[in-house]
């Protein structure tokens, strides 16, 4: 669980390595890894494209590889992730997706929970490395760009052991891909939209037979000074927002060389976002951060027989400078992470193969409430086998061991199995079940006062099950439907309550029995005038505090603050000729702001619409696209005092050169 009360959101960390501090035994690790280069080839990943369902919506993806993995894989598709390129990245997942989104206001600090788990239970990787704050355990999504040449993959639970630390929540995965097209692309995107909501995006991408690259450059402004109900106010219900104007910059940079059946890529990416932080609406804090990040990952990949293998190398800085005019706070913050970490798999026949993995981070962080600098190292190794006894059956069975600062953590375990039910692959039945951990954040380990040292890993036990099937039809008609049930126990969750000396503390006192349903639907329908795309997602989550040892703890058997048991979304939209338009709506239950249940936000539901035309003068393709957020200005919070807008319009133009 987060941080309580202001002290989460003051903590925005961020880290600068100092080389000479780094372990010599990673300087050896590094050193043997890029030794072993003359004698082993690195690989590209295993992902095919037979069998691929494109549609235009967030859907579960088909690739052989990923549809055969026991684990739940959610793709963004590149349509979705260009129709909100002038968005956030937190946005996107509400709206595409039913992840839990958690928003402190329109600008705030947005987190992700998966399976009604908190934010800092979803770990977040950019090519290969984590971006996740070492501070306090999560990300916040609102200072994630979408960005159009992006992969975004969504694994839930934390079954899968292929990272250097786990997450028992999930994982949110986001990489760059290289141009597919030989010839130069110049895209341009400029938008605009209610209260001074002011975005502009370039990007170039060009290929050649043996380099590729990608380049955005990005900024977006808004005053935010919003609309929206207070019924409790004397003097009206209708109010403006203030303290809520925000500007973020930034640019990224991918480079793929391809000399032989080597793919070797770097990746740079810098942003700086300036906002105002909403407080509450009952009070006015004055509160201002500055969120500087610089982010760097290098990798090689390759294939050669029946081996391949995969190295990446990455550092992560990040920058926090923040204000409290109120509190006169001013803090500078900071984090950084310096990974590495390898992948071996060698197909031992046709129907077994074994794949190692290892990898090592250091992470050093400052902090307005840690007493010096901190650090921590992370190594850990991972075994993991894969057999196909038949066509139709695959078996996986994963193992990790984890050192955190010298200390071993208790093994993790996940065994796996999918099976083709249908001879033609449209249906398949996927399960696992899984042992696996979350190691505490520093805030968790140094905060001051409070911080405990002692504590022990969050470890996870549970399963789940998947249906899925998947068609294409010879009219191009193209159906995916998937349905999952999932269970897992949380032992020594890690809560922050109350100490004898009037301070809250970090411990392991709690344990949480998470189970579920979802279900997400697609379809592509071709029709006489065009095209339909229908799709809808749905989660039930229950998670219940099933003990705790907090005397007379009142919060056991009863759900946890801010899951919601019912998340849903769908749309539906249709393309005639150069004209389409899009319907969409967004609901969720209400969500416990106490941990007794005495308190609760209420439900809430927001229908979008969205309309556009596509346009082609010579070599230029121009898209014209409006839409229209919470048409029927539905008053709405997802914590409590802090609004979100009532109706909002905005508008882009996206040029291709």
């Amino acid at each position: 669980m987060e941080l309580s009360g202001r002290k989460a959101m003051i903590q925005k960390i961020l880290i600068h390595i100092d080389p000479a501090i780094i372990p010599k035994h990673f300087m050896l690790m590094v050193f043997l890894f890029f030794s072993f280069q003359g004698n082993f080839l690195t690989s590209a990943q295993d992902i095919f494209i037979e069998d691929t369902i494109a549609i235009r919506a967030v859907t579960v993806t088909a690739p052989f590889s990923l549809r055969h993995s026991p684990f739940s894989v959610i793709r963004v598709d590149s349509v979705t992730l260009s129709r909100f390129m002038s968005a956030d990245l937190g946005t996107l997942l509400r709206e595409k997706t039913s992840l839990s989104v958690k928003l402190y206001g329109n600008s705030g600090l947005a987190s992700v929970s998966v399976r009604g788990l908190s934010g800092n239970h979803t770990l977040v990787t950019w090519n290969g490395i984590s971006i996740t704050s070492p501070n306090t355990g999560q990300y916040d999504f609102f200072l994630l760009p979408v960005l159009s040449n992006s992969t975004i993959l969504i694994r839930e639970g934390g079954s899968d052991l292929g990272e250097i630390s786990g997450s028992i929540g999930g994982i949110v995965e986001l990489g760059s891909e290289p141009s597919d097209s030989s010839m130069p692309a110049l895209q341009l995107m400029m938008g605009a939209g209610s209260f001074n909501d002011y975005s502009v995006c370039a990007s170039m991408n060009s290929a050649g037979k043996k380099i590729s690259s990608n380049s955005t450059i990005w900024t977006r402004s808004a005053a935010n000074n919003f609309r929206f109900i207070n019924e409790n106010n004397p003097e009206g219900p209708k109010l403006r927002r203030n303290n809520a104007s925000f500007n973020t910059k930034g640019v990224i940079h991918d480079l793929f060389f391809k000399p032989g059946k080597y793919i070797i890529s770097a990746h740079l990416w810098f942003n700086e976002t300036e906002r105002e932080l909403p407080g509450p609406v009952t009070k006015y804090f004055g509160e201002s951060q500055t969120d500087r990040s610089l982010r760097s990952s290098v990798g090689i990949r390759s294939e050669t027989g029946k081996t391949k293998i995969k190295v990446n190398a990455g550092y992560v800085s990040d920058v926090n400078l923040y204000d409290n005019d109120t509190s006169d706070i001013s803090g500078d913050n900071r984090t950084g992470t310096f990974s590495l970490k390898a992948r071996i798999s060698h197909r031992l026949n046709d129907k077994l193969e074994l794949s190692m993995n290892t990898g090592d981070e250091y992470q050093e962080a400052t902090s307005l409430s840690y007493e010096g600098k901190k650090t921590r190292n992370i190594l850990s190794g991972s075994v993991i086998i894969t057999a196909t006894p038949s066509k139709r059956l695959r078996l996986t069975v994963q193992s990790r061991q984890i050192v955190s600062a010298g200390s071993f953590a208790p093994v993790e375990l996940t065994a796996g199995a999918s099976y083709l039910t249908s001879r033609s692959g449209k249906s398949i039945v996927r399960t696992n079940i899984s042992r696996n951990l979350k190691l505490p954040s520093l805030n968790d380990l140094y905060w001051y006062p409070g911080g405990n040292e002692y504590l022990k890993p969050e470890v996870s036990t549970g399963g789940e099950i998947i249906y899925s099937f998947a068609s294409v039809s010879a009219s191009e008609s193209k159906h995916t439907i998937e349905f999952t049930i999932h269970g897992a126990l949380v032992n020594d969750l890690i809560q922050w309550v109350p100490g004898q000396y009037g301070y809250w503390s970090a411990e392991n006192i709690r344990s949480v029995f998470v189970k579920g349903f979802e279900t997400r639907i697609n379809s592509v329908v071709p029709v006489a005038f065009g095209k339909v795309f229908a799709g809808a997602n749905y989660t039930l989550t229950s998670s219940v505090i099933s003990s705790s040892d907090i005397f007379n703890d009142k919060s056991v058997g009863k759900q946890t603050i801010y899951t919601p048991y019912h998340i849903f979304n769908a749309f539906l939209s249709a393309e005639c000729n150069l004209f389409r338009a899009c319907v969409s709506i967004v609901a969720e239950s209400k969500r416990f702001t106490a941990t007794d249940n005495s308190e609760w936000l209420p439900s809430n539901c927001q229908v979008n619409v969205d309309t556009g035309t596509d346009i082609k003068i010579l070599k230029v393709n121009a898209s014209l696209n409006l839409t229209i957020k919470n048409v029927f200005n539905s008053g709405w919070e997802s914590i409590p005092n802090f609004p979100m807008p009532l109706r909002t319009y905005n508008i882009n133009l996206k040029t291709i050169f």
